[in-house]
């Protein structure tokens, strides 16, 4: 589909393009070794599987959400999901739409985070208009995120039932946000539609949040809109 992979040519119509083949036949896209430069937003549709071994780098400015995974009201079921994302350097944490990876409406799927690196949201995982449920995600790292993972819904949707197992989320930052409250897992309703988002369980995942600035928040995990978590 023309996908380059030298971390300059821009491959966001290619990825997409072998996204949407992929999809039509229930198959799966992959990203092989490389780097994959993308100045807005790639949409993986539900219905294929994601393997994504080369590196999806963001190289613009603006707040976007550089991979969005699945559609709103429909259940993405029985999919392996494997995510690597990052961006061309740090940024200011502003901006919720700045946001590395979204997987809408996951229903029993394994999902597997390599890297996701340098957003204001990590990976935000959710029931939009429908269940975000039985997943089992290997974490990986998240990290240079001010909420490295956020578990929401909206539109009535739930995210319940959901296993996470090891990896590291790590919030440190240079000067750049150094005054900034941080947070590692959060686990709330974008519009308090649903608010008991209910076990969700990890399972040995370090939480590395601290910082040289003690007039900040740094907070290893924060439920507001949840139960029995």
């Amino acid at each position: 589909y023309g996908a380059v992979g030298d971390g300059a040519t821009n491959d966001k119509t290619a990825i997409e393009a072998a996204a949407a083949a992929a999809a039509l036949v229930g198959g799966k896209v992959v990203i092989p070794h490389g780097t994959y430069a993308i100045s807005s937003g790639v949409y993986i549709p539900s219905g294929c599987d994601v393997e994504m071994v080369g590196l999806l780098k963001y190289t613009g400015t603006g707040n976007v959400t550089a991979l969005t995974i699945g559609e709103t009201n429909v259940n993405n079921q029985r999919r392996r999901l494997q995510v690597n994302v990052d961006r061309t350097a740090e940024v200011l944490w502003s901006g919720e739409t700045s946001i590395g990876v979204q997987i809408k409406n996951p229903y029993t799927c394994v999902i597997d985070i390599r890297l996701v690196q340098y957003f204001t949201t990590g990976v935000k995982i959710t029931g939009d208009s429908a269940g975000c449920a039985y997943n089992t995600v290997h974490v990986g790292h998240i990290s240079g995120c001010q909420t490295a993972l956020l578990l929401s819904n909206r539109d009535s949707g739930w995210c319940n039932e959901n296993t996470f197992h090891g990896g590291r989320i790590s919030n440190f930052s240079s000067g750049l946000n150094i005054g900034a409250d941080r947070t590692g897992i959060k686990i709330t309703s974008d519009d308090a539609s649903y608010v008991n988002n209910n076990n969700n369980t990890f399972y040995r995942t370090s939480i590395e949040i601290s910082g040289p600035n003690t007039t900040v928040a740094h907070v290893p995990i924060s439920v507001v809109h949840g139960t029995s978590n």
